[in-house]
């Protein structure tokens, strides 16, 4: 039984924004139940010995994602490709093709659809929600691990997809407020993993915000992809823990932007405001950033946390707000 603070929060979340489920046009799914993995999913050598053998190949040769690849903010590019063979394929046109699934067809015959034994259970049209710009996340995790996909990535089941180009949305589905959230209104899996179901996925409420503060999530959002990317923000080398604090803190600062979205009325009240500092800071995009990146972000980052700056004090008394402190295990 949950205490009555928590419903009254999660009523008070719920009734902040708009559902996922209408706010996303395109239903988010998951990726094609592959089955025989063995059969479909294949190696660049192999790839490139298709290709070769016969260079039609590569009309059905598809870079491939497990769950297992997805990290929180970004993808680790897998040497995994995927054997679209959609139903309907003429498949005597990919000699190469036919001739590796022939290997695996008394396998391949015993999965269960209509499909014939060649085919995966999935149509031509389905390419399209793999190839435009989604957010993707594992079927299950212990934390919240969205990341975008600008790359056009195929997908096992193993994986969920939102099919969207509002990259703000993966820093939103990957704060505290959000995770808590799922948490208390899906179910979890042994040892207190979630697992991504479209039936609570779509009940996530979207906040309504403009576009300046969509833009400024979407602004840290791409600083945590591009950081992750980097060999020192992970490398656990002494000589770059500034870099692991940078990351940890730009993650905070979405989670205090995510909070005042859902949360402005407590948070007003509390004299915290995290997007009105952050705006008159004037942080850059990205891809305007044309000296080094790195050097680039360091600075802006040394500029945020200085202790006297008003982000890093608002961010430091956020758990004084009573529902952040329900939602952080404080309470």
């Amino acid at each position: 039984l949950e205490s009555s603070d928590v419903l009254n929060l999660l009523a008070k979340l719920r009734n902040v924004g708009t559902p996922l489920s209408q706010y996303v046009p395109t239903r988010p799914t998951f990726g094609i139940k592959i089955g025989r993995g063995e059969a479909f999913v294949i190696d660049s050598v192999t790839r490139d010995q298709f290709i070769a053998e016969h260079p039609s190949s590569v009309d059905i040769l598809k870079p491939f994602l497990h769950g297992r690849d997805i990290r929180r903010w970004q993808v680790a590019k897998p040497d995994s490709w995927l054997i679209f063979t959609y139903r309907r394929i003429e498949i005597n046109r990919y000699h190469a093709i036919r001739k590796h699934l022939e290997k695996h067809r008394s396998a391949l015959r015993k999965r269960a659809g209509k499909q014939k034994w060649y085919e995966l259970p999935t149509t031509k049209s389905d390419a399209e929600q793999f190839t435009q710009t989604k957010l993707i996340c594992p079927n299950s995790y212990d934390h919240q691990t969205f990341a975008v996909d600008t790359d056009g990535f195929y997908c096992g089941d193993t994986c969920y997809l939102i099919p969207t180009e509002e990259a703000w949305l993966c820093g939103l589905l990957n704060s505290r407020v959000v995770e808590w959230f799922y948490s208390q209104t899906s179910k979890q899996l042994t040892g207190d993993y979630l697992q991504a179901r479209s039936r609570y996925m779509q009940e996530i409420p979207i906040p309504d915000l403009t576009s300046t503060q969509k833009s400024l999530i979407g602004k840290i959002v791409d600083y945590l992809i591009f950081l992750q990317e980097q060999p020192t923000t992970g490398s656990g080398d002494l000589a770059h823990a500034r870099d692991a604090v940078m990351l940890g803190y730009f993650e905070r600062i979405i989670d205090g932007l995510v909070y005042e979205s859902y949360l402005r009325e407590e948070l007003y009240q509390g004299e915290k405001q995290i997007f009105k500092p952050l705006l008159d800071q004037r942080v850059p995009q990205l891809e305007e950033v044309q000296a080094d990146k790195m050097s680039a972000l360091r600075e802006i980052f040394e500029r945020l946390y200085e202790r006297t700056h008003p982000v890093r004090s608002n961010l430091f008394f956020l758990d004084s707000v009573k529902s952040i402190r329900i939602i952080e295990g404080k309470a």
